[in-house]
């Protein structure tokens, strides 16, 4: 019985983490920009 709780609480405890690297990752690719990326010039054309 007891190495069936030790298998259950492995299980368990590794679902969570996967679940919070899985939301982590997800959540920042997700993520607006801090500033858009489309005001800034592409080329410079040697404008100083």
């Amino acid at each position: 019985m007891g190495k069936l709780i030790s298998v259950v609480g492995a299980g368990i405890v590794g679902v969570l983490l996967a679940g919070t690297a899985v939301w982590g990752v997800v959540s920042s690719t997700t993520a607006a920009p801090k500033h858009n990326p489309a005001s800034a010039p592409i080329v410079n054309y040697g404008n100083r």
